[in-house]
């Protein structure tokens, strides 16, 4: 659940743009923070990631008891485990 704001500006696109290029790429916020997005705050993650998902673009998979974020086109069950 996001705090209700909106992600900063480019941070969704920034994560699209990675997944364009990475499609197989699977990784909780605090990866995507770590290695997609570097310099996003996790507010501003979860945002993104929660309208990617809204938007079916992105899918969440729980994985271990942590959600992964995978794109929607691709088999997140195949790339997260």
């Amino acid at each position: 659940m996001t705090d209700g704001r909106a992600p900063a500006k480019g941070v969704k696109e920034r994560i699209e743009a990675f997944l364009a290029a990475h499609p197989a790429a699977c990784d909780t916020v605090d990866g995507i923070g770590a290695f997609w997005v570097p310099g996003a705050r996790r507010d501003e993650l979860r945002a993104a990631l929660e309208a990617l998902v809204a938007e079916g673009l992105v899918a969440r998979v729980t994985v271990g008891g942590r959600d992964h974020y995978v794109c929607a086109a691709y088999d997140g069950r195949r790339a997260c485990s």
